[in-house]
């Protein structure tokens, strides 16, 4: 099974020159699946983009939501249309928030968003400020930017939720397979929270990570010892690889706004195994 991973794809930005470059290259690759790891348009265009790319493509992507998915319009009603994209499409989009996907007998799929919590860093000290929060509908109403504890209460909480959805999912997963991809937006642990070579520092880690996922990963794979867990996340658009523990590593994926680009594909064996491709670039690359 082949699978070609992209991230932070933001397909609003490119234009359809972009697009249909992007399209191309993914073809290249002869994957099986498309999997996307959040941040793949806005509100008002995922809508449409994201069914474009997969009818370029013509094979089924496997996607979670990212901050930016939510821009200018709310959660509630991006997840409630990406969960009826799901069936509408026949699965040729699935969104894959809290689903488990058996890809061979020794090797499983599962995801969940994602978001970040303020768990770590200093976010109290930190003089960042998100667009997520005038952005998404309900951060807005919430009046998260200008009270600090209202922010750290909310992303808290939707940091957990996270972390809720996906542990029964892990369980199973885990208790199946030897091998666990799992897919999710924002970075688990700082160690994955790339930018520019470097990790995030105190200011940016507590709006670049979700501790509680990352604590959740840990803990089941403690009770799984040998069972080996492959994660994939984006948002901070810096590109490396941790090895988290002796089971557990963590893919960053890179991005450019305007150039939109697959970060690899995954050749899974049937023993669950993989091997990770350099993604094939279009000739004019060169």
């Amino acid at each position: 099974m082949r699978l070609t991973w992209l991230t932070d794809t933001h397909l609003e930005f490119p234009g359809n020159s972009g697009r249909l470059r992007l399209a191309e290259e993914i073809r290249l690759q002869k994957p099986n699946n498309v999997l996307i790891t959040g941040d793949i348009s806005n509100a008002k265009q995922i809508k449409k983009l994201l069914p474009e790319l997969q009818e370029r493509i013509g094979v089924p992507i496997f996607y979670v939501l990212g901050n930016h998915d939510f821009y200018g319009g709310s959660i509630k009603e991006i997840r409630e249309w990406a969960a009826k994209e799901t069936i509408a499409s026949g699965g040729k989009l699935f969104w894959m928030h809290g689903n488990f996907i058996q890809m061979n007998p020794y090797a499983s799929l599962i995801a969940v968003d994602g978001w970040a919590d303020g768990l770590l860093g200093d976010p109290a000290g930190s003089r960042i400020i998100l667009n997520d929060w005038t952005m998404i509908d309900e951060m807005r109403n919430a009046g998260i930017q200008k009270d600090l504890d209202k922010r750290l209460a909310m992303l808290k909480k939707l940091g957990h939720e996270e972390a809720s959805t996906l542990g029964p999912i892990l369980a199973q997963a885990l208790a199946q397979s030897e091998h666990v991809y799992v897919m999710t937006h924002i970075p688990p642990w700082r160690a994955a929270t790339w930018h520019e070579g470097e990790h995030s520092d105190n200011d940016w880690l507590p709006w670049f990570s979700c501790k509680a996922v990352g604590d959740l990963i840990e803990k089941r794979s403690a009770q799984h010892p040998g069972k080996k867990i492959t994660v994939l996340c984006g948002h901070t658009h810096g590109r490396g690889w941790s090895q988290i523990t002796d089971d557990i590593e963590v893919y960053t994926g890179g991005a450019d706004y305007y150039l939109p680009e697959v970060q690899g594909t995954f050749a899974i064996a049937d023993d669950g195994t993989y091997v990770k491709e350099p993604p094939i670039r279009l000739e004019s690359d060169d």
